[in-house]
């Protein structure tokens, strides 16, 4: 039987993040874009708590799932939203679409369903992730 102490406990300081994003943002190039991944709810931390404590430093942010984007939505104070999870229905094309979030686009046919879905002379700004996997033949005598 689990007791009281068998259990982490992981608190996070916020400033603490801000103040450690600040010093890397520092290290990069100015035309370097910082992009802060905030997925499954900030990995159980908050995610809207994260983004509004970050989003004076973060230049986009990035979420696995449509539902996840429109969660944090009111707090990323007008950035970009990736969405990593690629639309396979036109209801996510539309959900993406409608609220500005950028698209992941991973394969021929996720590309055919977002020209097929998108609106008639409506913008959808999409992420293309390219595998770079090389299969190696070799031979063996």
């Amino acid at each position: 039987m689990l007791k009281k102490e068998d259990f982490s406990r992981l608190e996070i300081n916020l400033n603490g993040c801000r103040d450690n994003y600040t010093y890397f943002r520092s290290k990069l190039h100015d035309s370097t874009k910082l992009l802060v991944l905030v997925k499954a709810n900030a990995y159980g931390h908050g995610a809207e708590e994260t983004v509004c404590a970050l989003s004076n430093i973060a230049d986009c942010f990035a979420v696995a799932l449509i539902e996840e984007a429109i969660s944090i939505r009111s707090a990323v104070c007008g950035k970009d939203v990736l969405v990593f999870t690629p639309p396979t229905v036109e209801e996510d094309v539309f959900a993406l679409q409608e609220n500005g979030f950028i698209a992941t686009v991973d394969s021929l046919s996720t590309a055919r369903l977002v020209k097929r879905s998108r609106k008639a002379r409506e913008c959808l700004f999409t992420c293309v992730r390219i595998s770079t996997k090389s299969e190696k033949k070799r031979n063996f005598a």
